[in-house]
Formats: structure tokens, sequence, C-alpha cells
């Protein structure tokens, strides 16, 4: 017969709900908080360049192409910075405006905070951690 330890039982469940709130205070908490932040930032660079969207967007319409037009409309703007980004370890950011998608100024490079202010060589900088 099957007999049942109420006290290890009560201890068993008291034990899962404080891991439970301990896990979802210091673990789950910090990094819901982080990921709002983050999007919020991404949704606020967006915002900002909804011009240089509508452009790119447009410019496919134009050429009558779907999603690769729209990739290749991308590959045109990007090509010089794709070759300079690699070997310059201060950029951390390339922001696409209206006036870059049409021709008027090239991409623009965004320098890290600490590169600048620290006055510090590129090569003695870490690498950018990708964006995920």
């Amino acid at each position: 017969m099957l007999s049942i330890n109420i006290s290890e039982l009560v201890l068993t469940i008291i034990s899962f709900f404080l891991l439970l709130f301990l896990l979802n205070k210091f673990l789950y908490q910090p990094v819901l908080k982080f990921m709002k932040e983050r999007q919020a930032r991404i949704d606020a660079g967006l915002e900002k360049e909804r011009g240089a969207l509508e452009e790119i967007a447009d410019k496919a319409i134009e050429r009558k192409i779907g999603a690769r037009g729209l990739r290749a409309v991308m590959e045109g703007l990007l090509t010089k910075v794709m070759y300079d980004i690699p070997s310059d370890r201060t950029i951390d950011r390339v922001t696409i405006t209206r006036d870059c998608v049409d021709g008027k100024e090239p991409p623009q490079l965004g320098h890290r905070k600490e590169a600048l202010q620290e006055g510090k060589p590129a090569a003695e900088l870490p690498p950018v951690e990708p964006a995920s």
C-alpha cells in the first residue's frame, strides 16, 4: 500500500514554491525588464528612420521586384561599409537614412562610446557582440 508522508509532501511543496519565487524575482523579472528596454530602443530607432524604410520599399516597387529586390537595394546601400566594418572595432552601428537611400549621403556609422571617450586604439577594444 502507498504511504504518503505528509510532512515531506508539505516541505517539498514549500521548497518548490520558494524556488519558483526566487527564480521569478532574480532571473525572470530582470530578463523581462532588459527585453522590454531593448525593444523600446529598437522601436525608437525604427521610428526615427521610418522614412528610409519607406524609401527602400518604394525603390523595390519601382523596380517591380519582391523580397529579393529589397535585399538587392540593401546590398547596394551597404556594399562599401560591409567591408569597412569588420576591420574597425570602434563601429557598433550603421544608420540608413532617407538621404542615404536617395544617394545624397553615405550610411552613418556609430562609434562605441568607450572608444571615443578614452581615445583607445581600435585594436585594444574587444569585438562588438552581434545584436540578436
